[in-house]
């Protein structure tokens, strides 16, 4: 084995382990974690089959946040018009050692209460313009407000809006295409 195949198989190695550790590291931040370019970061993810950082962030979310472990619950609905969700943060949505929320459950928060708005089984969010009003701390109850604003054929344009007591902590626009399922 060459010097170079080596020295990739170790980068290679970091990468899929520092990824793994924190999977929100942009591509700057990786190239200079490994001292190496962006476009060499970017090459060795595409090598690897790991997602560009969008993408991360959303399975974290969808593999912490799910219907089945009842975090955010959908209390009103009115199909491709509105719709309401709440959540009670807790200490387990946390960063260790504090009462601040992760964002990528307020996120997934959103995410979830426009999906089912919008009735779309697998969607991908093609284009989401956020913002993070104010940190969010534990036992504290979200209520998520959801509009749509169009539906199209194949996109559907959502607004969420999350509030803590009446103040918006979070706000959202979602550009959804509905993937893998026929609209009905």
């Amino acid at each position: 084995m060459s010097f170079f195949s080596q020295s990739r198989k170790i980068r290679h190695d970091k990468l899929k382990d520092k990824i793994a550790e924190s999977p929100f590291m942009t591509d700057s931040e990786l190239a200079v974690f490994l001292n190496v370019s962006v476009a060499t970061v970017r090459l060795d993810r595409m090598t690897l089959g790991i997602p560009e950082v969008r993408e991360r962030v959303l399975l974290v979310a969808e593999k912490h946040v799910s219907d089945s472990d009842g975090i955010s619950e959908i209390i009103d609905i009115e199909e491709n018009v509105r719709g309401v969700s709440v959540m009670n943060t807790n200490e387990e949505m946390c960063f260790p050692g504090t009462d601040i929320v992760k964002s990528q459950y307020i996120y997934s928060m959103a995410e979830d209460v426009a999906m089912k708005v919008t009735n779309m089984k697998a969607a991908l969010i093609n284009v989401a313009n956020i913002k993070y009003k104010s940190t969010v701390n534990k036992g504290v109850k979200l209520v998520a407000r959801c509009s749509v604003k169009s539906v199209r054929t194949s996109d559907s344009l959502v607004w969420v809006m999350v509030y803590n007591n009446s103040v918006e902590v979070f706000r959202c626009k979602f550009l959804m295409q509905e993937k893998g399922c026929d609209r009905s």
